[in-house]
């Protein structure tokens, strides 16, 4: 697969899973348009990888003008984006509905979903505009398919965001802009962190390989699809 003159963003880029997804598309010499939040992660990963075809960039995509600067960076720097992959994500702590404060909600909902909304109206927008065939890729979990494996922010965000995932794609597929989605397992991130001892660990390499094929166009006629990638969590 060649992303050669391809622009990609991915949210939380530098770090966990992100960091996986930026050095694949990096090695296939796609433009890589890192976002995250976290000041020291996006030191680390411009010193390890630094290129002229990477623009690491601090935000907070939970903001609007947060994701205004961001995109006006990417197309400033690369001139259009083609792929963008929703992968910044934050944790609850498995607190039932009746046990969860308010703020943890709104900051979860906030990180998970409203922030995929708000990078998704850009990049949808951009791509119509632009007559571009573009892709949206969707990070969710396989606990946006279940109701054990997470707590109720977490919980409800994943299950948004598959829902979002089919909406954006029935609406766009036909003005050339797919959104799929992937349900990884319990990966060992920051996020992975919170999952039981003996956990079966999903391979961050493995998942970044998944989303690199979604996003290209061996995967042209995929739009709409949830996979999962969860070492068969779920199917027992």
């Amino acid at each position: 697969m060649s992303f050669s003159g391809k622009t990609v963003i991915v949210t939380g880029g530098c770090g966990g899973l992100g960091e996986a997804i930026s050095k694949a598309f990096l090695a296939e010499g796609a433009n890589v348009v890192a976002a995250d939040i976290n000041a020291q992660l996006i030191s680390s990963f411009e010193s390890a990888n630094g290129k002229d075809t990477l623009l690491a960039h601090q935000c907070d995509i939970s903001s609007e003008e947060g994701v205004d600067g961001l995109f006006r960076s990417a197309i400033h720097k690369f001139g259009q984006v083609d792929i963008l992959i929703n992968n910044a994500g934050v944790m609850d702590s498995f607190e039932p509905v009746g046990e969860l404060e308010k703020k943890i909600w709104d900051r979860v909902l906030g990180v998970n979903l409203t922030a995929v909304y708000l990078t998704s109206n850009k990049a949808t927008k951009h791509m119509v505009e632009k007559q571009i065939n573009g892709s949206i890729l969707n990070v969710g979990s396989f606990a946006g398919t279940v109701g054990w494996g997470a707590g109720a922010a977490y919980t409800a965000s994943k299950w948004g965001l598959i829902g979002l995932t089919k909406n954006t794609a029935s609406f766009y597929g036909d003005k050339g802009v797919r959104c799929n989605a992937i349900l990884p397992g319990g990966m060992k991130t920051n996020v992975g962190a919170h999952f039981a001892q003996g956990y079966r660990f999903v391979d961050v390499a493995n998942v970044a390989g998944l989303i690199l094929y979604l996003s290209g166009d061996g995967a042209k006629l995929v739009n709409g699809a949830c996979v999962p990638i969860d070492n068969g969590w779920t199917a027992y």
